[in-house]
């Protein structure tokens, strides 16, 4: 009897598939940095760079998914969200890193400087106060971003550089929260990773506490 086993790709697209590939890997890109939020008894100074790290690793992977989105509805004749579990992905992107906003260690290894919420590409203003600059520049219209924010549809050779590509991805993601609607406050709130975080820096909290009331053991 042949076996009906399919493979993940047989029911996908390659446009659809480098989509998925790259959700994925900002996934876990984002747990990494959650963890790294959260080991608050580790929290060794000369270790930081790797929360720098992570933090600049989740923006290029946050680039990657709005590229290989716009390189998928650049296909269709009317665009559709992308879902993932169920909501549209680049909605979600818009508060998905709310708990860094949050996270204690993430602000000591930036010396002090907290990222705002709703900043999926880690800049100092997030996508509030670029929404505001945005009123004074000359952007492309909703029809042209697409081919602008996809790398396959560039001449070979042809790169735009980081900051342009970060200014064009949030414009991408404001124009899908006026077309679909953005999420709201509750929905923010709800995040798993926040609750999670909140969680741990509570316990944390409270671990310290108990620990200072404790009287000092001297040593032999």
């Amino acid at each position: 009897m042949a076996s009906k086993a399919l493979s993940f790709e047989g029911f996908h697209s390659e446009e659809e598939l480098r989509v998925l590939r790259a959700i994925v890997a900002r996934e876990d890109a984002i747990d990494r940095l959650l963890q790294w939020c959260g080991q608050l008894d580790d929290a060794d100074p000369e270790l930081e760079v790797d929360g720098l790290a992570a933090i600049l690793q989740v923006r290029q992977l946050s680039l990657q998914v709005v590229d290989a989105i716009a390189s998928w509805r650049r296909r269709m004749v009317t665009p559709q969200p992308f879902l993932w579990r169920g909501s549209n992905y680049l909605v979600r992107m818009t508060c998905d890193l709310d708990f860094v906003s949050r996270s204690q260690r993430a602000i000591a290894a930036l010396d002090g400087v907290r990222l705002g919420k709703r900043n999926p590409f880690a800049t100092i203003g997030g996508l509030d106060a670029s929404m505001r600059l945005f009123w004074q520049l000359e952007l492309p219209n909703e029809d042209d971003l697409p081919v602008l924010l996809d790398s396959t549809a560039m001449a070979p050779g042809t790169q735009i550089d980081e900051p342009s590509r970060v200014r064009l991805s949030e414009w991408c993601l404001l124009l899908e929260e006026r077309r679909y609607g953005s999420f709201s406050r509750a929905d923010a709130l709800a995040d798993v990773r926040l609750k999670t975080l909140i969680q741990r820096e509570a316990e944390f909290a409270t671990k310290r506490r108990v620990g200072g009331a404790k009287p000092r053991q001297e040593t032999q």
